[in-house]
Parts: structure tokens; C-alpha cells; sequence
């Protein structure tokens, strides 16, 4: 299938599931969850993960270098502004992301959230300064998109660029394009065409692995950063990248706090709950996100191994907010409380719930909530 054509049916799948999937309680069946731990240990659980959901991570690093392709004041003086080409290289490939990074003026070292943005860093600032580079486009995949000026600040919702630096924390991102292009092609280009071995296994490394890797490999490169606290670097991820960041908490414990976003499945809820999106759509739609297998699961999530409230307990004994709309029933917000409440129950360790209004989307007000947590619990 030609990439454009595994565009229509992504589109297809998702027109079908929205008439198809099931959106009442009433038909939920039963489920067992299996235990957090039990005769298991942590390491073991997340190897689980890597051969049941999100595919295996490399075990060796690639060779990193970063440049400063730009630097200046930005907000009328109230911050600094740096644009980083931070490449990852191996076996004569590589792939860089663009970073950027601001740090408000006054104070030494901060503790920073790092986020990656799916349309160019240019459309989470309304820094004119921000350069415009090329993004690929999940419309039309594998071309890249001509910046417009009206895109830029058009996702401040996603990541509010200046509350955040009034708040007292720098701000770093990168398009998660960068990483691996959100598109079907082989895992031939991004982070993956360093690793190529990796894919001829049935956990194959596939995009959220790729994603949520990428995120500490900017931790790797943060913590040369003077200004930046790199032992206070909170992890935020919205939708597929909210899934991403779990996945990059549970691997990574540098990461001092996780702001997880509208993840649905395969992010904080729970699999074997038939309500919203199905594993069996997520894995049409999306057979690059996962994998390969998981997608033997996809219609037997009864089968699993391993259940997401099982990841959201590899976050302790650090803070964790799982944020959800409340009309966002494609993300299951009641499945969602399940997946929490049965972190508590049977682990006994303790993750936060705000349940905005509205449904998938972020909106500004919900940051100050955010970033309450954030000072209250990464202090």
C-alpha cells in the first residue's frame, strides 16, 4: 500500500470507529486486570511492555552533537532564546533535532518542562525569532510542509510558552517529527534509520518507542545545560505524545516529573476496557505506533500481559498528573479513573487525576493547574 493510500485508510478507520466503537457503559464487559508486581519486579514489568506494546529500545547509544544555530533575548527581555541542532548519529546515519530552548532571566538554574510539539516549534511561540524548519506533514506523508506565518502560536494551548516562563521553569521542545515521522513507511527515516537491526523482531521499536527514547536523549544533552536543573526536567506529553511520555518515565527515572495529556490507549487507559478507541482501531489506523506484537492483540487485549495501570506504577515514587477532558470519551475518562484507582489499590502508590472540561484538546487555564503541580510537587 503507497503512502497516500495508507493515509485514506488511516482516515477511513477513524470515520469507521467513531460510528463503531462503543460509547455506553452499559456494554462494557468484564475484565480481570493482572497484578502491578505480584511475583514480578519493576524491570521485568517494563521488559513486558517492550516485547507486548512498545517495541524493544536500542542498548547502545549513537554519538550526539549539538550546535547553536541561534541565540537572542526573546519577551521583551524577559528570557533568553537558543536554537539547538542536536544531532544523533550511527553507523553513518543521523538525525537531528531542532530544539527550543527559553530560560527566563533572574536565576542561575531552572527546572524546565520539555514537551515536543507536532507542527514546528514556531507553533507553540509567538517568537517571531523562531526559525521556520520544514516539518513533515501527517497529511500528506512523506512530504514536508511550507511554514505559513498564521500557524505560528496557533498550539499555545498545547504548551503556553510564556505562563510557563513567568511561572519560574524554562521551557524546551522539539517536533516530534524530528524524532520519527507519524507515518507508515517502514520505520526508514528518523531515530529508527539508526537502528535498523531493530526491526526484524516481532518487538520491533516502533514510534512511540522512538518518540519517548528521543525525549532522553534531550535529557542527555540538558544535562550540559548549566541553567537548567536537569534533576527537575518534568516530561509533558498531549495525545499520541502523552503516551510517549509514559512510556519515557517508566524507562527513564531521571525524569523528575510526567504531565501526561489526553493519551487514551496504549497511553493511561486501560486496554482490556472496550469503551472509546479499541486496540483493534488504534492498530489500523496506526500500525506504526506499536509494535508488531501488539497488534496480535488487537483483538484479544483480554490476552495481554500487561495492562496500563502496570506502566503508571513503574512512575513511583515520582510525581505523576494524568490529565483528561471530560467529554473526551475517544480517550475513555472513566477508564482512565479505573487505571488510577487501580494503581492505588494495588500498589499503593499514589498518581493524580484533573479532568478538564471540553474534550480532547488542552486549554490555557488548565496550565495554571499544571503548573500548581509542578511547584507543589517538584519543588
Amino acid at each position: 500500500m503507497g503512502l497516500f493510500s495508507r493515509h485514506l485508510a488511516s482516515h477511513f478507520f477513524g470515520l469507521a470507529g467513531a460510528l463503531f466503537v462503543n460509547r455506553s457503559e452499559s456494554k462494557v464487559l468484564p475484565y480481570t486486570l493482572p497484578p502491578i508486581l505480584g511475583s514480578i519486579t519493576e524491570e521485568e514489568v517494563r521488559a513486558l511492555f517492550q516485547y507486548e506494546v512498545y517495541g524493544v529500545m536500542p542498548e547502545t547509544l549513537p554519538d550526539m552533537s549539538a550546535g547553536v544555530v541561534e541565540e537572542g533575548e526573546a519577551f521583551n527581555g524577559t528570557a533568553s532564546r537558543k536554537q539547538i541542532a542536536l544531532t544523533l548519529s550511527r553507523g553513518g546515519r543521523s538525525a537531528t533535532l531542532n530544539l527550543l530552548i527559553y530560560i527566563p532571566k533572574g536565576m542561575k538554574s531552572y527546572p524546565a518542562i520539555l514537551a515536543s510539539n507536532f507542527d514546528g516549534n514556531y507553533s507553540v511561540s509567538s517568537d517571531g525569532a523562531v526559525l521556520a524548519t520544514p516539518v513533515w506533514s501527517r497529511r500528506f506523508a512523506g512530504t514536508k510542509r511550507v511554514f505559513h506565518e498564521r500557524n505560528r502560536n496557533k498550539h499555545a494551548n498545547r504548551l503556553p510558552v510564556e505562563v510557563i516562563l513567568e511561572q519560574g521553569y524554562a521551557v524546551v521542545t522539539f517536533c516530534y517529527g524530528d524524532a520519527d515521522p507519524d507515518y507508515d513507511d517502514g520505520f526508514k527515516n528518523g531515530v529508527h534509520a539508526l537502528y535498523p537491526e531493530l526491526q526484524s523482531r516481532e518487538d520491533n521499536w516502533a514510534s512511540v518507542g522512538a518518540w519517548a527514547w528521543s525525549f532522553s536523549r534531550v535529557l542527555d544533552f540538558l544535562q550540559t545545560e548549566k541553567e537548567i536543573d536537569a534533576n527537575r526536567v518534568a516530561l509533558y506529553g498531549f495525545s499520541r505524545l502523552g503516551k510517549a511520555s509514559l512510556w519515557a518515565g517508566a524507562c527513564d527515572s531521571r525524569f523528575g516529573a510526567i504531565l501526561c495529556e489526553g493519551s487514551g490507549k496504549g497511553g493511561v487507559s486501560l486496554s482490556r476496557r472496550n469503551f472509546g478507541e479499541s486496540l483493534h482501531l488504534i492498530n489500523l489506523r496506526f500500525p506504526h505506533w506499536f509494535s508488531k506484537s501488539f497488534h496480535g492483540y488487537a483483538q484479544r487485549p483480554q490476552k495481554l500481559l500487561v495492562d496500563q495501570h502496570m506502566l503508571m506504577a513503574l512512575m513511583a515514587p515520582r510525581p505523576l498528573l494524568v490529565s483528561v477532558g471530560k467529554d473526551d470519551w475517544w480517550s475513555d475518562p472513566e477508564g482512565t479513573k479505573l487505571a488510577l484507582q487501580a494503581v492505588e489499590e494495588k500498589a499503593g502508590k499514589s498518581t493524580y487525576l484533573y479532568e478538564h472540561e471540553g474534550t480532547h484538546e488542552p486549554r490555557l487555564v488548565d496550565w495554571g493547574r499544571y503548573l500548581d503541580f509542578l511547584d507543589a510537587e517538584m519543588s
